[in-house]
């Protein structure tokens, strides 16, 4: 694989004192399945930076992954999730935390960077149990809105 990204996610509910371990999701298990039903983390990248082509991958701590290409301006609205990568990964769960990585071609994201070029990402969480998203950068419409 081109590329690797690792996410580790500290989350309360998985200390096993509190006994909410029950409330953390991770169920979905086939590839292209509702992965963001559960607690799971999203990366979109836009290899243009002008986001007119988004990919989205989702990952839950199964390590099953969701992956769509996007179209502007609608990147929600235009999701195909019958694109699929080559995309690999794998999560964990431990206590107060889980974590994801994944490994994507750059084959798969239209080619290799060249010196110079700049890419948009959004990098993002869903902690089901605790209603909350959260992402790296700022969005005002959620995951999908650049």
């Amino acid at each position: 694989m081109d590329t690797a990204v690792n996410c580790l996610v500290t989350e309360p509910i998985l200390n096993t004192a509190q006994q909410r371990r029950h409330e953390f999701a991770a169920k979905i298990a086939d590839r292209d399945g509702e992965v963001h039903t559960d607690d799971s983390t999203v990366l979109l990248l836009a290899p243009d930076h002008a986001g007119r082509e988004v990919y989205d991958f989702a990952v839950n701590a199964l390590g099953t992954i969701n992956d769509a290409c996007c179209k502007a301006p609608d990147l929600w609205g235009t999701r195909d999730v019958t694109w699929n990568s080559r995309a690999m990964a794998k999560g964990q769960i431990g206590e107060d935390e889980w974590s994801v990585e994944i490994a994507i071609t750059f084959a798969d994201l239209g080619g290799c960077p060249q010196v110079g070029d700049a890419w948009g990402a959004c990098l993002g969480r869903i902690a089901k149990a605790r209603k909350e998203r959260s992402s790296w950068n700022l969005s005002k419409g959620g995951f999908h809105d650049p």
